[in-house]
């Protein structure tokens, strides 16, 4: 039960008779009690040491028997479950009572006879007895709506395949008793632990753009508004720049940051950073400055690429600056010809800073071949057809924007570059696919949420939109059952990666009948392979979770000039010689089709909004403000809402929730800072001294204030709405929609609201210049935006 529920704390029921005077020996009557047993499997014991610690608890057990099973529930008020036992939802029912058969006075024979029960009182119930030649037989009861006969089946094969090995050697560790058999082990480590091997040579994203640009020099490379970019022209704009970086002194991978928004400069940047054999890293302007400088001094970028508008975001101390919008890019001596990249496939190609649980951002050195084996992949598994349209709108921060930035662009495909603003903006983005013919889209569950609510006639508005893929946070099955439902005959695929293992795993598209349980992430794709281990490093059989790992040709180099955290996170592969593990910190478990499934997390990261959070980093950042003590940071979510960030706070004098947060957004970026504050006098604990995560309170919003309420219909109506977007009770006219739990989701759920109740549909933008009652009446009298146009 241990290895199957993966914890070293485990409570089984069993049943004493109750009859221990001699004077109940003969009473008629059912004395039966449940006596709870405890099991310590921590330390590794060997197999002998754990029966002595079992027998030991079990001769506790067995001494207050006489306790009545109901008075304890009474005692220690347990969290109920419906349909289920307090305390313990498996039971062992051992039987050693005499034989079957037998005769009494008057020639009455007593025969046991099978019955059939309806009902199981426990999940799991053994039943087990010694026969006459010394042999354990038994059976399993179990929930049929909890357990399908085949789990239960395996279940017991994994029991037999322990008690053999511990009765061949007894003093073996419990943790290196291997619960699949040997056929099941060779399935699990060779059949299903690795995708398709497949060729996809050793050209780099750089030298694979040179050739296509070759192929197809007056093809559209990008569209950004009513611009376009052809092959020759980015090609010859991103060499004039790559000619300046190298001037600065950028050479093999030496990192290069990028300061920009969407547009048509990003592309230009990426691939003038790799032709002067940089490594790109990209910074999203906004994020806070002290966050621009950290990454820019923890990379060593030797330059920066930005624009006078943005250049105010970054640090004074910057290294070389090439300003976009008044360098002079040309070269001097165009006759002379540039001297070829020397970086290889293998040379580090980008860095992408993600959340650290120390409270330090941490940069993965992403190289050439985890960028070519996604891409390239891809485009193997999908092809791209005459027509088809991609588009540029994650955060350049995100390792998926590679893939947007490069996935068409390498085989001739062209690529709507969508701002910011509007890529968070549900109807102002679908206005911008349907405009250009968009054909395939990578988003967050949570944003495919937005446009399925929110945007009406979906199907019709985007006839062309065949392929939607979601990445970067669990898929829910409602959700996969709400896009077939909105979308019949679209593909949806529940892609699975991280910057360590970009892009590991893939499913087939979500089909209606399969959308019972939790979405499977799929199996591993072309030169990936994928682990499923227990904490020593036993493959986890199917059904039970274990911790996912990835490697092959997904993994990235580590993480830059952080060798002691690369070599926790980036293990030797128990199984290939030479070869690599990233250990991902994700729970999973192997589907019996060969699938897996996520079910959870080994440590406190978290998902919000496709980000990676690391609790840590935010509680880093709360308790090094000057008015707080301790902190604890944990995900929350409303009912019928997505998954949000409540921060738990011990002050240390006078504090507000606006003004922590406010402190918290001049460090952090807005999807690091919590939506929710509660300050408490003390932080639960565990017997150990840790945060009990699990006694938190429920989270409280920062309570609107008691200032002026709504003077007209018109501001009554906007109050109400917001509060009813945000959850809170009242609103006041000038409450600031951020200070009071509010952020870019919630921020697109009030626009669409305003659309429906008012009838006036305002662009997302509206809701961060005019964030309060007051000032959104205001922004009701601003005029309509003008449409996308289309890609010509």
């Amino acid at each position: 039960m241990g290895r199957y529920a993966g914890v070293e704390d485990v409570v089984v029921g069993t049943f004493v008779a109750n009859r221990g005077a001699p004077e109940l020996e003969d009473l008629i009557g059912f004395f039966v009690n449940t006596v709870v047993v405890r099991g310590d499997l921590s330390g590794r014991p060997s197999f002998r040491g754990l029966l002595g610690r079992v027998r030991s608890g079990v001769l506790d057990v067995f001494g207050h028997q006489d306790v009545p099973f109901d008075r304890v529930v009474e005692e220690l008020h347990p969290v109920r479950r419906a349909g289920s036992m307090p305390f313990v939802q498996v039971a062992l029912v051992v039987q050693n009572t005499p034989a079957e058969v037998g005769v009494l006075g008057g020639g009455v024979v007593v025969e046991s006879l099978p019955t059939e029960t309806r009902t199981a009182a426990f999940d799991l119930a053994f039943h087990v007895w010694t026969t006459e030649s010394g042999a354990l037989a038994g059976f399993v009861e179990y929930a049929t709506d909890l357990y399908r006969r085949s789990s239960v089946q395996r279940l017991v094969g994994h029991l037999e395949s322990v008690l053999a090995q511990a009765v061949a050697d007894p003093d073996r560790r419990i943790d290196l008793l291997s619960l699949p058999s040997p056929a099941e082990h060779h399935h699990l480590t060779r059949d299903v632990a690795r995708g398709a091997v497949r060729d996809f040579g050793t050209g780099t994203p750089l030298s694979r753009f040179t050739r296509q640009a070759a192929l197809t020099p007056d093809a559209t490379a990008y569209v950004d508004g009513d611009r376009l970019l052809t092959y020759a022209e980015l090609d010859e704009r991103s060499t004039r720049l790559a000619r300046r970086l190298r001037r600065l002194g950028v050479g093999p991978e030496a990192p290069v940051g990028v300061c920009l928004g969407h547009s048509l400069d990003l592309p230009v940047a990426a691939l003038a950073v790799w032709k002067a054999d940089g490594a790109y890293l990209p910074l999203d302007p906004d994020n806070p400055a002290e966050r621009l400088a950290y990454m820019l001094a923890d990379a060593g970028a030797v330059a920066v690429v930005t624009t006078g508008a943005l250049r105010s975001r970054l640090p004074a101390d910057l290294p070389e600056v090439v300003d976009l919008d008044t360098d002079d890019t040309a070269d001097g001596d165009a006759a002379v010809a540039d001297p070829a990249p020397v970086s290889t496939i293998d040379s580090l190609a980008a860095v992408i800073y993600t959340s650290g649980s120390t409270g330090r951002p941490k940069g993965v050195a992403v190289t050439g071949r985890s960028m070519v084996n996604r891409i390239a992949w891809f485009a193997d598994e999908r092809p791209f057809t005459p027509g088809e349209v991609g588009v540029l709108k994650t955060p350049i921060g995100f390792v998926d924007s590679l893939w947007e930035l490069l996935g068409g662009l390498l085989y001739g495909v062209p690529t709507v570059v969508v701002p910011k603003d509007t890529g968070r903006d549900p109807k102002a983005l679908v206005r911008v696919l349907a405009a250009h013919g968009v054909t395939r889209l990578l988003l967050v569950p949570s944003l495919l949420r937005m446009l399925l609510l929110t945007v009406d006639d979906l199907a019709e508005r985007l006839p062309r939109l065949a392929l939607w893929i979601s990445s970067g946070e669990p898929l829910s099955a409602d959700l996969a059952r709400l896009f077939v439902k909105t979308l019949p005959g679209r593909s949806l695929h529940n892609l699975y990666g991280a910057a360590e293992g970009w892009d590991s795993l893939w499913p087939p598209a979500c089909g209606e009948d399969e959308l019972t349980g939790a979405v499977p992430v799929g199996r591993p794709l072309a030169n990936v392979g994928a682990l499923i281990l227990d904490r020593a490093g036993q493959p986890a059989p199917v059904g039970v979770p274990g911790e996912l790992y990835v490697g092959g040709d997904c993994l990235a180099r580590g993480y830059l000039g952080r060798p002691d955290l690369t070599a926790e996170r980036f293990l030797p592969h128990p199984y290939e010689p030479g070869a690599r593990l990233y250990r991902t910190g994700d729970l999973a478990r192997m589907l019996p089709d060969g699938q897996i499934e996520l079910v959870g997390r080994v440590d406190q990261q978290l998902k919000i909004r496709g980000f990676r959070v690391e609790p840590g980093e935010v509680e880093r950042a709360l308790e090094a403000l000057p008015e707080v003590r301790q902190a604890a940071v944990v995900a929350w979510t409303r009912e019928g809402a997505e998954p949000e960030l409540a921060a738990y706070v011990v002050a240390d004098g006078p504090a507000d929730a606006a003004g922590v947060r406010a402190a918290l957004g001049r460090t952090l970026p807005s999807h690091l800072v919590p939506t929710s504050f509660s300050f408490l006098d003390a932080l639960p604990s565990t017997a150990t001294g840790k945060i009990d995560r699990l006694a938190l309170p429920r989270p409280v919003r920062a309570a609107p204030t008691d200032g002026a309420g709504p003077a007209d219909d018109a501001q009554l109506l906007l109050a109400e709405l917001w509060a009813d977007v945000l959850g809170v009770e009242r609103v006041g006219v000038d409450d600031d929609f951020f200070d009071i739990g509010g952020h870019s989701l919630l921020a697109a759920q009030l626009v669409d609201r305003i659309g429906r109740e008012i009838g006036r549909e305002l662009p997302l933008r509206t809701i961060f210049d005019h964030s309060t009652v007051r000032r959104m009446g205001l922004a009701l009298r601003a005029p309509h935006t003008e449409p996308e146009r289309p890609l010509s």
